[in-house]
């Protein structure tokens, strides 16, 4: 008959800042079962301000958004997934106003702003390219998170200044079969660990 499907407990790993990280991970423990998923999910936040100044006679409306950017590999730079969070910003702003100071008519600035993705990858463990995941060790993943800023709209000339980090939360689980015991009976429950590593934003 055939086993028990289960999963091991969610392992995770948070990072800020604008960062290349490497983040290490429990391997799947072949004792346990037959490894048939490997799951990563990425869950960002975009945190930042934007500051505009209309440097044209006339009245705009500027949009510029900050957009976010994670991306994480495993062994021989395998990709395992990215995702991307974005915040835009619009504002219209009157004609230059003679100085370039980001407030007046012609200038302002947009605090607080954020904006978040969420995805989840699922890779078939029968790809001999996730054998590294299999071991009794920790398997390295490197995860890597950018901020850009891109003036999409906007009328005449103008100034831009933005600030602006990006945090993301890792996660890697795996779906593995429990053999059945002999006899019938079901299988046993999953097993695994959460490690949480947090790293000030530079």
């Amino acid at each position: 008959m055939p086993g028990e499907l289960t999963t091991t407990i969610l392992q995770q790993q948070t990072v800020v800042g604008n960062w290349l990280k490497t983040l290490p991970f429990n391997q799947f423990d072949p004792t346990l079962g037959t490894l048939l998923n490997i799951r990563v999910s990425i869950a960002d936040q975009v945190n930042g301000s934007v500051a505009m100044e209309n440097l044209g006679p006339a009245v705009a409306t500027m949009t510029a958004p900050l957009s976010g950017m994670v991306s994480v590999t495993g062994p021989a730079q395998i990709s395992l997934g990215s995702s991307g969070g974005g915040a835009p910003v619009t504002l219209q702003l009157a004609g230059f106003d003679g100085m370039v100071d980001f407030a007046g008519g012609s200038g302002a600035l947009a605090s607080n702003v954020s904006g978040s993705g969420t995805t989840d990858f699922t890779h078939a463990a029968t790809n001999p390219s996730f054998a590294a995941f299999v071991g009794q060790g920790t398997i390295d993943l490197t995860a890597s998170g950018l901020v850009t800023n891109t003036l999409v709209s906007g009328g005449g000339s103008f100034r831009l200044q933005s600030s602006a980090n990006i945090g993301a939360v890792i996660g890697l689980q795996y779906q593995y079969e429990v053999p059945a015991p002999v006899g019938g009976g079901g299988g046993s429950s999953g097993s695994g660990f959460t490690n949480v590593i947090t790293n000030a934003p530079r």
